[in-house]
């Protein structure tokens, strides 16, 4: 079997035409470039799960030191994204340097079957900022399970990076929202949203007149980095906020969706 893996440099990525917002977000000469190279390619996990592995470089192309967060994502099968499976905060990296790891990544026998994209990024995981990623893709056959917003992180842990130095991103010190992305979006946008504690969640999508659309999610879900999609293929063009209410926290965000 063989698959059109999307890169930044495809017009089209999951479906949404946006190259002019990848050129915003990641820059034509990225400060830092991510590079995963899986082992044995096509990966084909069993039913009753596997792992597979991968090379990591990261190369700072500037002479300066750069400062940045590494993470690493998975789209599941129905396009919503669960993650981090792997993550590094505040790394310093020296002008010019290039970092390498061999990674394994586990997939659970619980895991829905289909196509998965494996992301890995360079930015601000908090605020969801870009500077550079890399994908490839890996299929899971035979058991099908309930996919959607996963709510455990069991199963999925990335190794092979273990220095003591370096210290796993897993949860974060306040609540946040981010931005949502991509944004503008059609009809599909990803919402990355941070819990330092366990909390009772909602997640609405309000017009600009104030009346509510949807509400994406109300319940509660446990401390750490979570994704949720928000699918609006029968939403009309315009601006949209997203307001996220957590733990006395209330934040909102603008997405314009454009058809």
């Amino acid at each position: 079997t063989s698959y059109a893996v999307p890169t930044m440099e495809d017009p089209v990525i999951y479906g949404v035409q946006f190259p002019a917002l990848m050129t915003k977000i990641l820059g034509e000469n990225p400060v830092v470039n991510v590079n995963i190279t899986p082992d044995n390619p096509p990966i084909i996990i069993e039913p009753t799960g596997g792992t597979f592995e991968f090379a990591l470089e990261l190369h700072n192309n500037s002479q300066n030191t750069v400062t940045y967060d590494f993470w690493i994502d998975v789209v599941l099968p129905n396009g919503s994204v669960y993650g981090p499976v792997l993550s590094r905060s505040n790394l310093n990296m020296p002008g010019e340097a290039t970092w390498t790891r061999q990674l394994t990544q586990p997939v659970p026998a619980g895991a829905p079957a289909g196509i998965y994209t494996y992301i890995a990024h360079a930015g601000n995981l908090q605020s969801g900022e870009i500077i550079h990623q890399d994908t490839f893709p890996f299929e899971k056959v035979g058991f099908r399970g309930t996919d959607g917003l996963l709510e455990s992180m069991n199963g999925w842990q990335t190794t092979g990076w273990e220095d003591g130095d370096l210290q796993s991103v897993v949860i974060p010190d306040v609540y946040f929202l981010a931005p949502p992305y991509p944004n503008p979006f059609n009809p599909t946008t990803q919402l990355r949203f941070g819990l330092p504690e366990a909390a009772q969640v909602r997640i609405d999508v309000y017009n600009i007149l104030g009346s509510r659309v949807t509400t994406l999610i109300d319940r509660n879900l446990p401390a750490g980095y979570h994704n949720i999609t928000w699918d609006a293929p029968n939403v009309s063009s315009g601006l949209y906020l997203v307001q996220m209410k957590a733990g006395g926290y209330v934040h909102t965000k603008k997405a314009f969706l454009l058809k």
